[in-house]
């Protein structure tokens, strides 16, 4: 009796690690990238974007992208609460040279994730941390990895 216990432990550990295992690797594989946003960023903010987008040429095949967002969670860093209740004005560039490469989910309504850091120029507020990186279109799993790792 012990032993047909034994088995059928056993069986249910394998099939659990054998379900689980494959699913978990990739997400590790992709672990490394998300710290690095992560290091590169002094605010990661998921939200709703609720006014614009604003799109200026600021020199050949760059895009500056303005647009005021509805913070949803606060993944790393800390805003002022007027931002919370106003909503976050973000402006990040993005190299593009056609409309396919454009930002086309950056518009109103939509939720994104953005990794941002302080301007350090008079104007202030919030810039994209990486100009290919610095707006996501939001994916729950990813946030979901971004509170891990931060919390790491």
């Amino acid at each position: 009796m012990a032993s047909a216990f034994k088995r059928q432990r056993n069986t249910c550990a394998f099939v659990i690690a054998a379900l689980v295992l494959p699913a978990a690797l990739p997400a590790a594989e992709g672990d490394d990238t998300l710290r690095y946003y992560l290091s590169k960023s002094s605010l990661v903010v998921s939200g709703d974007i609720i006014d614009g987008p604003r799109i200026v040429s600021t020199e050949t095949s760059v895009n500056r992208y303005s647009f005021r967002l509805k913070v949803t969670k606060i993944i790393k860093g800390g805003i002022h609460e007027n931002a919370l209740k106003d909503g976050l004005p973000v402006g990040t560039i993005h190299p593009e040279t056609n409309k396919a490469e454009s930002l086309a989910f950056v518009k109103k309504g939509e939720r994104v994730i953005v990794f941002l850091r302080e301007r350090q120029d008079k104007l202030g507020g919030w810039e994209g941390a990486d100009p290919w990186f610095g707006v996501q279109q939001y994916n729950e799993i990813m946030e979901d990895a971004l509170e891990r790792l931060y919390a790491e």
